[in-house]
């Protein structure tokens, strides 16, 4: 892993969930919660469908945050940061204050853990909160996230 996400600021309120023992999850990945199975998953194991788009949205339903450290094969909790600025890397890319983003798409079909990408509507993880990317192509960017366990969510009571 070339660069590890680190949250930058502001209340992560962390929360430790359930994870498959066989499920890798590195410090910085972006983490959904499988209601099925009752854990936690990296984006990278979202299931494929259709396009970048729809993977996007389906993630971005079940998308409780960032993880805060990891979890390697093995364990079966991982910390995660429901809330808070994380600095995610990006493909080359002009990105304003307020500009929403998701998971980029890996090789083949599949989603990034920890690499972002523009992103409209319910395909959103988070929102753009870097005023230094406006002006130049950014590879990082800071992002506030938008977990489905901020305060007042129906997921956080069906989780916790």
């Amino acid at each position: 892993m070339s660069h590890v996400q680190r949250h930058r600021k502001f209340d992560a309120d962390l929360i430790e969930l359930p994870v498959a023992s066989a499920t890798v999850i590195e410090q910085g990945d972006m983490v959904a919660w499988d209601s099925s199975n009752n854990v936690a998953y990296p984006a990278s194991s979202e299931t494929w469908d259709t396009n970048l788009a729809t993977t996007q949205a389906n993630f971005a339903d079940n998308f409780v945050g960032v993880a805060h450290r990891a979890s390697p094969s093995g364990e079966t909790t991982v910390l995660v940061a429901t809330r808070g600025l994380h600095e995610f890397t990006c493909a080359s890319a002009n990105f304003d204050p307020g500009d929403t983003v998701g998971p980029a798409k890996a090789t083949g079909n599949a989603l990034e853990d920890q690499k972002v990408v523009a992103a409209t509507g319910t395909s959103c993880i988070g929102v753009v909160a870097d005023a230094d990317a406006v002006s130049t192509a950014a590879t990082k960017i800071d992002v506030m996230i938008g977990s489905i366990l901020q305060p007042g969510s129906m997921a956080a009571s069906a989780i916790g």
